[in-house]
């Protein structure tokens, strides 16, 4: 009974060492049928596709964000200095020629006044720009260091190739006011 004891504790040492040793060898790397993304000990990002497929880098940086991977949520735009007291709608992001489009959230920050007032929507190609983001008012906004982010509705609509997503201000602010627009989604 004594020896099974020792012999478990000395696999557990064993196996504890080897995932140290695995985890401080500097290298990760995901693997899958023959593809390869490897990140070294120095930090680079290394993608080695199966031979004779897909893109190689010999040298530079390679910039993987929402535009040239498809399915990873990211800031697909930021626009500052929108105006909060105008009834045209304002342009915030196009989506890309040949992809689809999911706005999955914005985030509106630094509010040039206390937003007591305007309400606005966010949407696609329509008359009313409310088919992502309904209309609402955000009162929260009362200082340039607040912020808020305001998710997609359900049964929000996707953006097509070409296509503009916008904020329009359905109720005016009053006033001189602006605010700065983060939007947030992935291509397909």
């Amino acid at each position: 009974m004594k020896s099974k004891k020792i012999y478990a504790l000395a696999l557990i040492v064993l196996l504890a060492a080897l995932s140290i040793a695995a985890s401080n060898s500097g290298i990760w790397s995901i693997d899958r049928k023959s593809s390869h993304v490897r990140i070294d000990g120095a930090g680079e990002i290394r993608v080695e596709p199966r031979s004779g497929q897909g893109t190689t880098f010999a040298a530079g940086t390679v910039n993987l964000t929402a535009a040239t991977v498809i399915g990873v949520e990211d800031l697909l735009s930021t626009t500052a200095s929108v105006n909060m007291n105008t009834a045209t709608a304002t342009t915030l992001f196009t989506c890309p020629t040949g992809k689809s489009c999911v706005v999955t959230r914005v985030a509106v920050r630094n509010a040039s006044t206390s937003l007591t007032t305007a309400s606005y929507s966010f949407g696609w190609n329509s008359a009313s720009f409310n088919d992502v983001i309904a209309n609402a008012t955000h009162t929260e906004l009362t200082g340039n260091t607040l912020y808020t982010v305001l998710l997609a509705k359900t049964g929000a609509t996707v953006g097509t190739s070409t296509g503009t997503f916008k904020v329009l201000m359905n109720t005016l602010q009053g006033g001189a006011a602006t605010t700065t627009i983060d939007v947030f989604g992935y291509y397909f």
